[in-house]
């Protein structure tokens, strides 16, 4: 796309393509085309014999069919072939990349004990450092239309490239089943003899349904499987299993979650322990379900399990699942509040279970010296966790076939819930990315005590309740958050043929905006006073909800803060941000640190306080600006008809406002970050807009 080959780029996409937009190639050209690369995931991929396409330098795989290193899959590049022979010479190319790494990396061998020797005996007919001779039908293309030159597009550095998409584990294992089939090893034929046998059940293990491996390295699987089979070993009949999970720093980027499960024996012998670390949806719920879910993998059949836990959610949901007066369906337990995804696993092994299980609650951090003792390792894991391996789960039950999905994560908690989360979270993106709340996408903003205010209902009422004045009073406080109060610059927009002349109520010097109604100069006083006041019920508020206050210090402390300052700035929190229902982070912060408990008690805080504010500046400000604005109305004879009625012209001044208001071209909030911190870090759905500010101002 250089200037200089701008135009071969053009009539290059004029011959191949119908259209200069859709880049769709043309049916002929569709037509005549070997084969078509578009999917980058191999898993069912044919594998095209060199001999299609015997081109010198084309990047080819193979496998050892003879000598010390008989069935070792090897990749090369074609130096000579020998089609009568069937025989074909390769520069053998070394991985430089893992075996289950998605893309391979490879660089040209200086000379290894797969192909020196070769290399010294054919040196007159082919040169190459490490020389490997296989036959034609055992070698294969890495792909029919892509890497058959010589430096192909993707050379990293001199002898070394990179190929997208594949894996070298992929391809062993389609050359081995490849071999397998052509020499039909894989054949077998049922007579009504074997058929017989074949009609005993045959119950798989549990952990092999039901977690994956990931890598021939996966410690989890692996530890798993050797705790069964030691507890399979041991004489005991009962066996005693203590589970237990919790979570640390919650709500933060350095989120921690770690399970653990300790089994003894009759006697109080330890038989083993198993601690793990857990990913997405981080609770100490879902680590104890975890727990849980572990040790029903390691019950034997032939052994009696007692399982102790601490967690109410678990003996519930057990309790719930065990019932056998009650059919659980797959709508139930998505109705579950927390992993229900997990809950599916765990209910398909309790069904197949015929031996007894007993699941015992135990207080926390009571009497129980075992399960304490539990309590305390997984605590001591916590400088320890990057020792620990994640477990990794297979969702995929015959209830729940297809587990919900949402980018990438499966969802495990109520799924209304979910996308009442979904909808919400998009709103409020939608809202903070309007043009009006630039201001707010540049300050951190406590959005859960600005809609805990504008929600904010009577003492008694509940939801399903409408009560005129309440749905009054939040549309007064929806207008201030979105500064739409019928101003007099906002009544223009309706009425400007009546209004184009009016100035501000008081001063009849400025115009009459939002931000003017608190600030001119008439009003001043007033508002000073309000700030004071304000102050003062702040204190006593902090007082009401138990926290240490000392009032000459709090009084020093909130001079500095910008939210007390009563002039508008732009790029600060000011008094007006008040007055509108907003709560800076800032004072939410400290607020917390003069130890109010608990975190519903500080929104409730602020609720009142936001409250208080509105109801001063709307009884000493905004309805002494309505008492005079309808004097002037009534001295200029505007009545309530001539305001519904629609202007006949629209005013030079209006059609510039219109013509004039800028497009949005500053989205800082997208893609549902509030979501992704939720599900990853636990966080408040809230709490996104804090992240993304603090990543925008770095």
């Amino acid at each position: 796309m250089s200037q200089k080959n701008r135009k071969s780029y053009e009539r290059i996409i004029i011959d191949l393509s119908c259209s200069k937009i859709s880049f769709k190639i043309k049916a002929q050209i569709h037509n005549d085309m070997l084969a078509i690369d578009e999917i980058y995931n191999l898993k069912g991929t044919i594998l095209f014999p060199a001999t299609i396409l015997p081109e010198k330098g084309a990047t080819v795989v193979s496998r050892i069919t003879r000598g010390p290193f008989q069935n070792r899959t090897i990749f090369g590049r074609v130096i000579k072939t020998n089609v009568d022979s069937k025989i074909i010479y390769l520069n053998h190319f070394e991985t430089l990349t893992d075996d289950f790494e998605k893309n391979i990396i490879l660089r040209k061998c200086e000379g290894c004990e797969l192909g020196t020797l070769n290399a010294e005996v054919f040196k007159k007919e082919v040169k190459s450092k490490c020389l490997i001779i296989e036959r034609i039908d055992s070698t294969f293309l890495l792909s029919p239309n892509r890497w058959n030159k010589q430096h192909h597009s993707k050379r990293l550095q001199k002898n070394t490239y990179y190929y997208e998409g594949i894996s070298a584990n992929f391809y062993d294992e389609v050359l081995r089943y490849n071999y397998a089939f052509n020499s039909n090893i894989i054949e077998h034929r049922l007579d009504n003899g074997r058929m017989i046998q074949y009609e005993i059940p045959i119950n798989g293990d549990n952990i092999d349904k039901y977690l994956a491996k990931g890598n021939r390295y996966n410690i989890s699987y692996q530890r798993i499987k050797q705790i069964k089979d030691r507890i399979k070993l041991d004489n005991s009949n009962n066996i005693h299993v203590y589970i237990d999970g919790s979570v640390i720093d919650n709500g933060s980027e350095n989120i921690k979650s770690i399970f653990g499960i300790t089994i003894y024996d009759d006697k109080e012998r330890l038989i083993d322990k198993y601690f793990s670390t857990i990913e997405q949806w981080l609770t100490s719920t879902k680590a104890e379900t975890m727990a849980f879910f572990v040790a029903l993998l390691l019950i034997n059949e032939d052994k009696n399990f007692i399982i102790y836990t601490d967690s109410s959610n678990v003996i519930k949901n057990y309790e719930l699942l065990t019932n056998k007066w009650l059919s659980t369906t797959t709508r139930d337990i998505l109705k579950f509040d927390k992993n229900n995804a997990l809950w599916f696993n765990i209910k398909e092994i309790l069904d197949s279970f015929t031996q007894q299980l007993d699941v015992i609650k135990v207080k926390s951090h009571s009497n129980n010296k075992l399960h304490n003792k539990l309590d305390e390792e997984i605590r001591g894991w916590y400088d320890m966790e990057d020792r620990l391996a994640n477990t990794l789960v297979i969702y995929n039950t015959e209830q729940y076939k297809f587990p919900i999905m949402w980018n990438d994560h499966i969802i495990e908690m109520n799924l209304r819930r979910f996308i009442r989360l979904l909808t919400r979270t998009q709103g409020l993106e939608k809202f903070l990315n309007l043009n009006r709340n630039w201001r707010y996408r540049l300050l951190d903003v406590k959005w859960e005590i600005v809609f805990s205010y504008i929600n904010k209902q009577l003492i008694g009422e509940t939801t399903y309740k409408t009560d005129k004045f309440i749905c009054k009073q939040k549309r007064m406080k929806i207008q201030r958050l979105i500064k739409e109060i019928p101003t007099i610059e906002q009544m223009k927009k309706s009425s400007y043929e009546i209004y184009q002349n009016f100035k501000c109520v008081f001063c009849y010097k400025k115009k009459e905006d939002f931000y003017h109604v608190w600030t001119c100069r008439h009003n001043r006083k007033i508002l000073k006073q309000i700030i004071k006041r304000m102050i003062d019920k702040l204190i006593r508020l902090l007082k009401e909800y138990g926290a240490t206050v000392d009032e000459n210090k709090i009084l020093t402390d909130i001079n500095i803060f910008d939210i007390f300052f009563p002039k508008f700035r732009k790029d600060k929190f000011n008094f007006i941000d008040l007055i509108k229902g907003i709560f800076p982070k800032q004072l939410y912060d400290y607020i917390e640190k003069l130890e109010v408990i608990g975190k519903k008690n500080i929104v409730n805080l602020g609720t009142e306080l936001l409250q208080y504010v509105m109801d001063e500046t709307k009884q000493h400000i905004w309805l002494l600006r309505c008492e005079k604005l309808k004097i002037i109305e009534k001295h200029h004879g505007i009545t309530e008809k001539d305001k519904k009625k629609s202007d006949s012209n629209v005013g030079k001044e209006k059609q510039e406002d219109i013509l004039q208001r800028p497009i949005n071209l500053f989205r800082r909030y997208e893609d549902l970050e509030g979501v992704k911190e939720y599900i990853l870090f636990g966080k408040e759905i809230l709490d996104f807009t804090v992240v993304v500010n603090r990543v925008g101002k770095i």
